[in-house]
């Protein structure tokens, strides 16, 4: 496991963003009414069942989808910068990415 994933602990498997588009206007006004608007989206709380201590159970089997979240990467980083008061300690980590 990276160095920043231990000190981070899972921020990117607490919540799902989902794009608006191509979501009509009914099923957008639900979206925002159970999420965080966010730039063209919204943010769901709903942490992965897989999620423990920290760590993805699954890691091996996990869903492709699972893979946006590169360590240091823009996803990775938007969300320990949301999630995380840290996050300036858990960036500095991100140079030891291979």
């Amino acid at each position: 496991m990276h160095p920043a994933c231990k000190l981070c602990r899972g921020a990117c498997c607490e919540s799902i963003y989902l794009p608006l588009s191509g979501i009509n206007a009914d099923g957008i006004r639900w979206f925002l009414a159970h999420g965080k608007p966010m730039a063209e989206g919204v943010e769901l709380e709903c942490a992965c069942l897989h999620l423990r201590d920290g760590r993805c159970s699954i890691y091996e089997t996990r869903p492709d989808t699972c893979n946006i979240y590169q360590v240091g990467g823009e996803a990775c980083q938007s969300v320990i910068r949301r999630r995380r008061q840290n996050w300036r300690e858990i960036e500095k980590l991100f140079v030891s990415v291979p």
